[in-house]
């Protein structure tokens, strides 16, 4: 990273772009040819020593751990070390990495894979080595995706025989016992190592992971393990009395989809995703998510940014720095020809909106399923519709002006359904008269029983989705009936032939339970707290478009759409639409030629500008 670029102070465009493009690998010429690891450990015999030797290229165990430290206690003989020699024949030393504990879990696991060798990156990695550790490090998402079995450790942690059985045992004994049930599964999750963003790379990337803790029964004895599902199966559970339980943000690991024997690197998904599994979690060098992102989404090496900036110094703002995270990756993204995080950038929290450069840029949004469904098969991506220069981002879209703007505001309480529009309160809504049957809910075959938390999650939905169908029959808004449903289904429309709005909501809501519970999840961005708030605009051309975003006052300023956000056509799978809302330049040059447009910021939406719209060729300032 150039000397001049300090980490402890925020980055400009400049700053940001010159770390994406001028600190990448060159080792082997920017491309390794190896990706599998150099070493790994066996057993000496049968004592309990254990030999770095180099990997054979057959199958392994991969370790995922919490590296020990003084800011955190291990349990029993977690704190015990193993005896490692470096190479056969060698004089073994004390390694408190691979621990007495590490140990165990790990001939537990050779019981049942009789696989000899295991990989863990403290010892198989030369850590004096930096040109090894580089290479190393940017590969571990291979190696815990080509692992036969991933370990982790929950090394400060333990449970009873007893405490096991309660969370494997039946429903009957969970009603009855439900405040110790919540008690264990938050014990487990408040393991150090469900914190550390290194870690979360490591379980999701992982095909098989086995999850490892001390057995209170038997503290220095053979640990206790139990599976992903299974922890996932207890976390639902638990939320069942407890609905924080499931705000742990865990991603499944990449096992739990369809893979092949080898696990090849045929999945990808994008950056908005990547930073939404590590964007919350602990790290000491908060730059390295950088590197964990690139490995999530398997960056080839030859664009990996291996020149970080260092650890901030103490007394650094945590918020500049977490912005500046979000400047890089974002630039990343772009180098990459990835603009999910684009779709992001409507938040109201955004920290890029103020900042000059990186007005389009967006945060991760958790369990956003727009942003991190972003493909290029869906939008217009290529190298005339946006590009990356070292003054700002280019894009290419369409663009109108917005000359009218209604604000509307609803909420409920136990009096009823209230609702204001352009700050003015309107007579109580009425309400009621749409189903509140649950069709997945109360049918016994589907997976979502009446008492899940996806269950609870999806009624609260579609609460707020009977509601909004509340405000649009009132107000009569016709037009945002069909703009935000006419996709949802290719019978879903309104047509006056059909009888007036209210029959034909009525009927859908009884005969499209599917689709309903569909787009109650995509208006979730509606919704400020338990506040739903949305704005009508007019556009020049007299069409009507629905947004919801950051920026209050609409009115006289241009909503642009880059092609590279703007869905070849909306539907089912693509039915809303993320703007820019942008000044409209003082001196208009000639259409072909580049503009530069300040962003006030974004917002998100249904409905398409038309094709016939302006297209401008936009420089974001």
């Amino acid at each position: 990273m150039p000397l001049s670029i300090k980490s402890d102070s925020p980055f400009s465009f400049g700053d940001a772009f010159n770390i994406c493009s001028n600190s990448k690998s060159t080792t082997t010429g920017g491309r390794i040819t190896r990706f599998t690891p150099l070493r790994c450990m066996r057993r000496r015999g049968d004592g309990d020593v254990y030999e770095v030797v180099p990997f054979d290229d057959g199958k392994y165990v991969a370790i995922s751990y919490s590296w020990p430290g003084k800011d955190w206690v291990r349990l029993y003989d977690s704190n015990l070390g193993t005896q490692i020699a470096r190479g056969s024949g060698a004089t073994p030393v004390e390694c408190n990495h691979f621990s007495s504990f590490t140990r165990k879990a790990f001939e537990d696991a050779v019981q049942v894979t009789e696989i000899k060798q295991v990989w863990l990156d403290y010892m198989c990695i030369d850590q004096n080595n930096n040109a090894e550790k580089e290479v190393q490090v940017a590969l571990m998402d291979r190696f815990y995706s080509n692992a036969f079995l991933t370990v982790i450790l929950l090394e400060d942690v333990e449970l009873s025989n007893a405490e096991l059985e309660l969370l494997q045992g039946s429903l009957t004994m969970l009603r009855n016992r439900s405040s110790e049930y919540v008690q264990i599964v938050r014990r487990i999750l408040n393991a150090r190592w469900f914190g550390r963003a290194w870690c979360s790379q490591e379980w999701v990337l992982s095909r098989s992971p086995a999850i490892y803790v001390h057995r209170t029964d038997d503290p220095y004895g053979k640990p206790m393990s139990f599976s992903w599902a299974s922890l996932k199966h207890w976390i639902n559970r638990a939320g069942i009395y407890d609905p924080q339980i499931n705000d742990v943000g865990l991603t499944d690991p990449r096992g739990s989809n369809t893979w092949g024997a080898n696990a090849k690197y045929d999945f990808q998904q994008s950056i908005a995703w990547a930073f939404g599994v590590v964007h919350d979690l602990g790290c000491f060098n908060q730059y390295d998510k950088v590197a964990l992102v690139s490995n999530l989404v398997h960056v080839d090496m030859s664009s990996r940014i291996v020149d970080l900036p260092a650890v901030p110094p103490p007394k650094t703002d945590p918020r500049v720095v977490a912005a500046n995270v979000i400047k890089i990756i974002n630039i990343l993204a772009i180098l990459r020809g990835d603009f999910s995080l684009l779709l992001t950038s409507h938040v109201a929290n955004n920290p890029l909106r103020v900042s000059k450069g990186f007005t389009w840029g967006g945060p991760s949004i958790r369990g956003d399923a727009v942003a991190q469904a972003w493909s290029p098969r869906t939008y217009e991506v290529h190298e005339s519709t946006a590009s990356l220069a070292t003054d700002g981002l280019r894009l290419k879209g369409i663009a109108m002006e917005i000359c009218e703007q209604t604000d509307y505001e609803f909420v409920r309480d136990p009096q009823g359904l209230h609702a204001r529009i352009n700050g003015v309160a309107q007579n109580l809504v009425t309400s009621g008269w749409l189903s509140k049957e649950y069709p997945a809910a109360s049918d016994p075959s589907n997976w979502l029983s009446a008492e899940s938390p996806g269950t609870r999650l999806l009624h609260a939905n579609q609460a707020f989705f009977r509601d909004l169908c509340y405000i649009i029959d009132t107000f009569n808004l016709v037009n945002v009936y069909q703009l935000i449903f006419n996709h949802a289904h290719d019978q879903w429309w309104y047509d006056s032939r059909d009888g007036d709005l209210k029959t034909q909501m009525g009927s859908h809501f009884t005969h499209y339970s599917l689709t309903i519970m569909f787009y109650a999840s995509m208006i979730s961005f509606l919704w400020e707290g338990k506040v739903g708030k949305f704005s009508v605009v007019r556009m020049a051309n007299g069409s009507e478009l629905l947004v919801r975003g950051n920026v209050s006052d609409l009115r006289g300023k241009l909503l642009f759409q880059p092609y590279v956000i703007r869905p070849k056509e909306l539907g089912p799978h693509h039915p809303t639409v993320n703007s820019f809302v942008l000044d409209k330049p003082l001196n208009v040059p000639q259409q072909s030629q580049l503009r530069t447009y300040r962003c006030h910021g974004a917002v998100r939406g249904f409905g398409l500008l038309p094709a016939e719209g302006e297209e401008i060729h936009a420089h974001i300032d």
